[in-house]
């Protein structure tokens, strides 16, 4: 059976975490969560966490920015689950909306392009009303906003029915979000 352990000493957490913020950006909220979980009482969880702000340690501007790139880089998360995933972290909303901006719309949905084409040849053979719904759900699952990926999607199912599929382009007709090409 494992000993309690006894909780640590303002000075100990507030330099177990520095150490922790000197090694990552972290968010406010984990690195409260982690003086709580240290033994630390909520007026001294407050105290230091304002000195690792003054210090630079913390700083959620910062904090998003780095999110933002790193999830989108290497996740393939669209702006809808950062911004998300960033309130969850208790991200201001301006450090929130500057830190998606950081994201070119070019780059965007090129991104989400390379996701969709990769998930299409994962499901080669279905049928396409299938495959079109498939892709919308996992769009929407990373993140990416309808009126970004209809369009994506839209291009990813053309390539895919000139890569050989028989499916007959006018049997499933397309969504068109802005209604401009309705029958």
């Amino acid at each position: 059976m494992k000993t309690p352990r006894r909780p640590l000493t303002v000075a100990q957490a507030t330099t177990r975490a520095q150490a922790l913020c000197a090694r990552g950006e972290q968010a406010a909220c984990d690195i409260r969560d982690k003086l709580r979980r240290w033994g630390l009482e909520s007026g001294d969880v407050q105290r230091v966490i304002e000195q690792l702000r003054e210090q630079r340690f913390l700083d959620d501007r910062r904090y998003a920015h780095a999110y933002v790139r790193d999830k989108f880089n290497f996740n393939g998360w669209g702006r809808l689950k950062l911004a998300f995933m960033l309130k969850v972290k208790e991200i201001e909303r301006a450090d929130i909306e500057d830190a998606l901006t950081e994201i070119d719309d070019e780059a965007y949905e090129q991104r989400l392009l390379q996701l969709l084409q990769s998930r299409a040849r994962e499901m080669q053979g279905r049928e396409p009303r299938a495959m079109r719904a498939a892709l919308m759900r996992f769009a929407a699952q990373r993140g990416f906003e309808p009126a970004v990926f209809y369009a994506c999607i839209d291009r990813v199912m053309t390539t895919s029915d000139d890569d050989g599929s028989d499916a007959d382009d006018n049997a499933y007709p397309t969504f068109d979000p802005t209604g401009e090409n309705s029958d």
